[in-house]
């Protein structure tokens, strides 16, 4: 066991020098790095080549150039060798470079892992209460085409359609017609794979679904509020009796009555309680992440002691049902304070557009409230290189006062 250990060890540090190798000869002879430098009209030019030139070693072959790329490369496994992994063009240190994308690159595999983790698990324990249903065809359907994909081309997707033409969209944020009824064909098909029955119950489930679906989108682009968007106390309490009824049919069943009423129990506790925890999560002072975890922690222990009030002989099921129940309008009370301070981000970048500076939003950051919902608000709200004039609902170029 131990001779094929080192023999696959052996294998692998070799398969690793020959693709770094074939690598480094591919970039090596992909383009000139001196190009620019070339055509320099600059009267130091032969010093900025003479100087790129001794960075990059371009006076040795390739061969000899990767000889001493890989001596500093392999000092980065060695604890207090010093990682040395050369410069790039611009005469930039590449380890500096790398440790600092490092940071962003960990938080979003870590990220998309756990968001990975979650969606799944949930959706094949719902496939699987559901069995040969047409939601557990859907899922597993959609499970083989998504992992049949290669990341890197549907990464290029979700960067082209979720975040360059949602930004583009935002400028305007309207559904026209078309839009709207696709996107209703679509919620319909959705809504008729969650239920069973028999196929006239399962067509006029999609045809409810569909016509509430084009109604609202309609009903929300028409009152603006894609541009000031907002949940409410209100719709969080309807968004949290609705999930208290699919959390209690999904688990149990709505003929278990003891779990349908723990779970609207506990909705009723959090529409009464986002009273109470709104102020802790706009405050600078508590609005962490630690709160976040503490008040999700004493949302379980409230949903469990739910489940054990109105439980009766389903005790299990109406306490999953009801801590399901009050995370759930958790997450809908964070998304209504994001969406507001998304809104006044877009004030703000309004009022950046007369600055004589010129900055535009990308630059001008918030300085006041916490830096949790700074920075939540500074990723997912950010506006595209131009300023944009929510009142005449126009891009305007910098110095350009909106109208208010």
């Amino acid at each position: 066991m131990g001779v094929f250990v080192l023999r696959r060890l052996a294998v692998s540090f070799i398969s690793l020098l020959l693709a770094t190798f074939l690598v480094y000869v591919l970039v090596a002879n992909a383009g000139d790095p001196l190009g620019d430098l070339r055509t320099d009209p600059s009267p130091n030019r032969d010093d900025k080549i003479r100087a790129r030139i001794e960075d990059l070693n371009l006076d040795q072959s390739v061969p000899q150039r990767y000889v001493t790329w890989i001596s500093g490369a392999a000092k980065c496994v060695v604890p207090g060798a010093g990682c040395d992994l050369g410069k790039n063009v611009k005469g930039q240190d590449v380890s500096t470079l790398v440790g600092q994308a490092a940071s962003s690159t960990l938080r979003l595999v870590l990220l998309s892992t756990v968001l990975a983790i979650v969606v799944g698990i949930s959706l094949g324990i719902i496939a699987a209460l559901r069995q040969y249903s047409g939601l557990d065809y859907t899922t597993t359907f959609s499970a083989f085409l998504f992992y049949s994909l290669p990341v890197f081309a549907f990464a290029v997707l979700l960067k082209q359609y979720f975040a360059i033409r949602a930004n583009d969209w935002l400028r305007d944020p309207r559904i026209d017609v078309s839009t709207a009824l696709a996107l209703a064909v679509l919620a319909g098909l959705a809504w008729g794979a969650l239920f069973g029955g028999n196929r006239r119950r399962r067509w006029m489930i999609r045809g409810v679904a569909a016509l509430l679906t084009f109604v609202l989108l309609m009903y929300l682009s028409a009152v603006d509020w894609f541009s000031r968007p907002s949940l409410g106390p209100a719709l969080i309490a309807v968004l949290a009796f609705g999930a208290a009824v699919g959390f209690a049919w999904l688990i149990g069943g709505l003929q278990r009555r003891n779990v349908l009423y723990a779970s609207l129990a506990m909705a009723g506790i959090a529409s009464v309680g986002q009273f109470l925890v709104r102020p802790f999560l706009e405050d600078p002072k508590w609005a962490t992440w630690g709160t976040i975890a503490l008040l999700a922690a004493v949302t379980v222990l409230v949903g469990v002691g739910a489940g054990w009030v109105f439980g009766g002989l389903d005790k299990g099921q109406a306490m999953r049902a009801a801590s399901l129940t009050g995370l759930a309008a958790g997450g809908f009370i964070l998304i209504d304070i994001l969406l507001r301070r998304c809104r006044s981000t877009r004030r703000r970048s309004a009022a950046a557009c007369s600055r004589p500076s010129g900055r535009t939003p990308r630059t001008s950051r918030a300085t006041s409230g916490s830096a949790l919902w700074t920075s939540a608000r500074t990723s997912s709200c950010r506006r595209s290189r131009s300023c944009w004039c929510p009142s005449r609902r126009t891009a305007a170029t910098p110095g350009h006062r909106c109208s208010r």
